[in-house]
């Protein structure tokens, strides 16, 4: 049986670029439910990261990361309640590639941060999903 999703459709995003500004890639295309969108970083930063804010907290245990061209090669997964937290580790990796999928403690979070520590060019995420 599949773990429940959560709606992330209209979730607020953030990110530390975009590549060349343009709007098809924005961080915005990671949480809107489609597999032929994409979020891809801008070359000229030194770290690359997407944020989502769920618009309250949720709690979840489960989440799913689809990568582009498996460039990934370290990350950690961020969460904090508050804007004013500070971000704790909840999962970190190494290569995500075109379906990755873990399982992690029960967390109850408003703000989650793909921070991707190492990656081979610019990364491109497609999808992030996190389940209860």
């Amino acid at each position: 049986m599949l773990p429940k999703p959560i709606d992330l459709a209209g979730c607020k995003t953030s990110t530390s670029g975009v590549w060349q500004n343009d709007s098809q890639f924005n961080a915005d295309k990671v949480v809107d439910g489609r597999y032929n969108t994409r979020w891809q970083s801008a070359e000229a930063v030194k770290s690359y990261w997407v944020e989502i804010d769920l618009g309250e907290a949720k709690r979840f245990s489960k989440t799913s990361i689809w990568e582009g061209w498996d460039l990934i090669q370290k990350f950690e997964l961020l969460a904090k309640e508050k804007s004013n937290d500070k971000w704790r580790t909840i999962h970190e990796g190494t290569t995500l590639g075109s379906d990755y999928w873990v399982s992690f403690k029960p967390v109850t979070a408003r703000y989650i941060r793909l921070n991707i520590i190492e990656s081979l060019k610019p990364p491109t995420i497609w999808e992030i999903d996190l389940f209860e």
